[in-house]
């Protein structure tokens, strides 16, 4: 039964279907980067704070790599990331050096290395509506949602602290933010994430975005064109080790991976060769061919139907001095040397060689190649024959 064959232009409009769908599906790059990311738009992105600081003379760049300790970005952002005690020791050194930290959530090495943790969450920003706009009809449904939790310290603070922002919470004020001077640097501690997303900075009564504004000016001392650098690379940005990244150092740094790798790729080429094949293997085709004697006869009747009486003569004269060189000492020898060598051995010989000459230098009747076969095989006979034996 035959198979139908799928045109190609049905191939084609697949081809462009999937393409439509693709770029359908892809996410829109001003909402990527989920909560925190200063890629993200959303509600709770980071997008505003970044484009704010921008706008302000701050030249702020996403860093996509893992902090090395040498950035050339004086101040250093991170927002609802939790970090490591190696990475945190390299910031906490880069802020003690003269730089500049911004962290916006205290989870982690990082709020534990600086003394800091997070209170109760359930406040609600300062409510200042002077000079701010008309409050739009659901401003109150949406800043509702956002509760922001105070700063706690787990030692007393320094004289030298100050405090960003206000919170109520029905009895007094307390400070979502504070600053600070560590070694040569400064560094700037929110104890909630959440008060720097653009669902919270949009809103005019919350002043967050003052805050945040005020944060910067510590951070930068007031001084413009100064680098900030948001850490993306946390928020699923650059290139990150997956799990085979991971196998793959194991495998060619370790020598019990090595040895596993061995194994493993053994293993492989074993499946492979005992595997059954998909597909039953094809026969080699094989070309029937002739016999000797079949080539030999087909041979005979093409030269007796055009009279090759010469040709057949030089052929089989040739098989003559095949068979009968490893008893001459010269193997380079032309037809003529050869029959001269024979016609001198003895004088049946000399007339074989008359007959073989006369034979290939003119035509002859078909019935004289019964003679001239003779001939050859008296010529063979003389020059296989040594001489003493002729003698004898």
């Amino acid at each position: 039964m035959s198979r139908k064959k799928v045109s190609s232009g049905l191939i084609l409009l697949v081809i462009v279907g999937l393409v439509v769908v693709a770029v359908l599906l892809a996410p829109s790059e001003a909402n990527t980067g989920g909560g925190y990311s200063t890629y993200s738009a959303g509600p709770s992105g980071v997008r505003l704070a970044f484009d704010l600081s921008r706008r302000l003379g701050w030249p702020s760049e996403r860093r996509e790599v893992p902090f090395t300790g040498d950035s050339v970005s004086a101040v250093q952002a991170l927002v609802g990331i939790s970090l490591g005690a190696e990475e945190t020791h390299k910031l906490l050194e880069h802020v003690r050096h003269g730089g500049a930290l911004l962290v916006a959530g205290t989870d982690g090495d990082l709020g534990d290395s600086l003394h800091l943790t997070i209170g109760t969450r359930g406040l609600t920003t300062r409510e200042n509506t002077g000079g701010c706009p008309a409050r739009e009809p659901f401003d109150n449904i949406i800043q509702g949602t956002r509760q922001i939790a105070p700063l706690r310290w787990s030692r007393p603070s320094s004289p030298d602290t100050i405090g960003f922002g206000v919170l109520e919470n029905g009895k007094g004020q307390l400070r979502p933010a504070v600053g600070f001077p560590l070694g040569g640097g400064r560094v700037v501690v929110v104890a909630d994430a959440d008060f720097l997303i653009n669902d919270v900075l949009r809103v005019c009564s919350a002043e967050a975005d003052v805050a945040y504004v005020k944060m910067l000016e510590y951070l930068t001392r007031r001084q413009p064109r100064t680098r900030i650098a948001f850490d993306e690379f946390h928020h699923g940005r650059g290139v990150h080790g997956g799990s085979m990244t991971a196998i793959r150092t194991y495998v060619e740094s370790a020598p019990s991976g090595r040895m596993l790798g061995q194994i493993a790729f053994a293993g492989l080429l074993l499946l492979i060769a005992a595997a059954p094949r998909p597909l039953s293997p094809r026969d080699v085709d094989r070309i029937a061919r002739r016999s000797p004697l079949e080539h030999a006869d087909a041979l005979a009747h093409a030269y007796a139907a055009v009279g090759a009486t010469r040709t057949a003569t030089a052929r089989l004269l040739a098989g003559v001095r095949r068979r009968t060189r490893h008893g001459r000492t010269g193997s380079r020898e032309t037809d003529e040397q050869v029959l001269a060598a024979a016609a001198a051995s003895t004088p049946a010989a000399a007339s074989a060689v008359a007959i073989v000459s006369r034979a290939l230098a003119h035509p002859q009747p078909p019935r004289e190649l019964t003679n001239v076969a003779s001939a050859l095989s008296t010529i063979e006979d003389a020059l296989t024959t040594s001489p003493s034996t002729r003698k004898l």
